[in-house]
């Protein structure tokens, strides 16, 4: 329970401020749901969870309760959750400030290329350069608007060397949920799931038919493909 159902929010406030209906129901749900919009996802979250539509309808009815005779119309609640009272944030930008003062001891980069099996020095250096412009690239791509949106990487396609399970163990606990799989045979689904990931893996077998037409779309993020035959 998120209120004092004898206790009049609306009323309490007025008694002391000069604040219309809507000021007041704007600072409740301010206060007592935690709210914040994801600016990658365009989630509206409670918590740092995202919230459905379930979610939603259970904060209006609490708001209502709680603000006992004020009327409390759902437009009017809805412009309040999705307006500049709700703060936005980008979880990469936080999830880099949280750790800028992480003291690294070692080129994490170079450890992450070493992963990889290769055949000679040559192209233990270009794995290794390949994936810090990549890393650059991806964090210019969520934190820059000038930066291009797209980023597109083609892998071999010999099965069984441990590719996909490597890319899903790419991003950090902390931002799992910018990962995303797909065959692209979604329609408007994949389409969305585009502008609300900054990874996402596609596999091969549906690249030419759905992928290609996807060009179009500038808001695209950072995309994998994977060859895969199967």
């Amino acid at each position: 329970q998120v209120y004092n159902s004898n206790f009049n929010f609306v009323k309490a406030i007025q008694l002391s401020e000069d604040k219309n209906d809507t000021e007041i129901i704007a600072e409740f749900i301010i206060e007592e749901f935690n709210l914040k919009q994801n600016e990658i996802t365009r989630n509206l979250e409670k918590n740092g969870v995202a919230m459905k539509t379930r979610d939603l309808n259970s904060c209006y009815i609490d708001t209502k309760i709680a603000l006992g005779d004020t009327n409390v119309f759902r437009g009017d609640f809805d412009s309040i959750l999705f307006s500049d009272r709700t703060p936005i944030y980008n979880p990469i930008m936080e999830f880099l400030k949280e750790h800028e003062e992480t003291e690294i001891k070692e080129d994490l980069i170079k450890t992450l290329a070493e992963t990889f099996e290769v055949s000679s020095k040559e192209q233990a250096l270009y794995n290794y350069s390949f994936i810090k412009k990549w890393f650059v690239g991806m964090v210019g791509t969520a934190l820059k608007k000038e930066v291009s949106p797209l980023s597109l990487v083609l892998c071999g396609d010999v099965q069984g060397t441990g590719k996909t399970e490597w890319y899903r163990k790419l991003l950090p606990n902390d931002l799992k949920s910018l990962y995303a799989e797909s065959k692209l045979d979604a329609g408007k689904d994949d389409e969305i799931l585009m502008t609300q990931k900054i990874l996402i893996m596609f596999f091969y077998i549906f690249f030419f038919k759905y992928l290609i037409p996807c060009f179009r779309f500038s808001i695209m993020k950072n995309i994998w493909i994977i060859r895969n035959k199967t």
